[in-house]
């Protein structure tokens, strides 16, 4: 069997990153592992036995003890690891495994299910102030970095941020998840003064959790991707079908309803 055929071990936490990990490794006939959500910590080095490579999507297994030790089973050449948010990574640069770390712009889906609510209302009001230039990437483009991480010599050891190379404010945003759910929002920015009297009234703009409004330098990009990356459109039509973020997690973010 060569190289490229042995196994990869996956772990993830059922979301959207790490299901597309497995789709597209499964897709080049490469054998994956993947434990159940209820498989001890302690059976992971067993389960890396005879894997060249170990993904794993989420942040809690930048530090998690079992994964370092999976990871440094004889065969095990490279552990990616995909993480949110500005996670601890002591552990894992003390640790001697061969290591890269992908950190995630916001998931388009994720923006795209914040707005969601107030698309579907027909309007969104935003300060001016709070349309501002984000970066994003989609769910899919994020797994093929992952996938291409796996044999990438130039990454090991370092840390690589993963966003798609087109910068859009909110509302542009909005407007394209709009077309793709096939709705024609009105989406507008209002001065301070003219959204002050609304709040008045119990009726606030919209805004974006922010968690979601990051703005990544054009030079701290990685250049990962092996090909054409996905348009907002293309990742938000998976709303329609409910794939999208967890639901009801950006519902509490309301929008003004005129």
């Amino acid at each position: 069997m060569g190289e490229s055929a042995r196994s990869i071990l996956v772990l993830h936490d059922g979301d959207r990153v790490g299901r597309g990990v497995v789709e597209l490794l499964e897709r080049a006939a490469v054998p994956v592992r993947t434990p159940g959500r209820d498989a001890a910590t302690d059976e992971l080095p067993m389960l890396a036995f005879g894997c060249r490579a170990i993904v794993a999507v989420g942040d809690r297994f930048a530090a998690d003890a079992a994964v370092l030790g999976a990871a440094q089973m004889p065969g095990v050449r490279a552990l990616v690891v995909v993480v949110r948010g500005d996670v601890e990574l002591t552990a894992l640069r003390r640790s001697g495994v061969p290591y890269t770390v992908l950190r995630l712009a916001p998931l388009v889906e994720e923006i795209g299910a914040a707005l969601r609510t107030s698309l579907e209302r027909g309007r969104l009001i935003l300060d001016a102030c709070d349309d501002r230039s984000i970066t994003w990437v989609s769910a899919a483009d994020a797994a093929e970095c992952a996938v291409r991480a796996i044999d990438d010599e130039e990454s090991c050891g370092g840390v690589m941020r993963v966003a798609a190379p087109e910068r859009l404010r909110v509302s542009e945003l909005a407007r394209r998840v709009g077309a793709a759910l096939g709705r024609e929002p009105k989406v507008a920015t209002w001065p301070r003064w003219a959204l002050t009297a609304m709040r008045a009234l119990g009726r606030p703009s919209f805004q974006l959790p922010s968690e979601l409004c990051v703005e990544v330098p054009g030079d701290e990009v990685s250049s990962l991707h092996p090909g054409a990356w996905r348009g907002v459109e293309e990742s938000a039509r998976a709303l329609r079908s409910g794939d999208g973020a967890e639901p009801g997690r950006y519902d509490r973010h309301a929008t003004m309803e005129m």
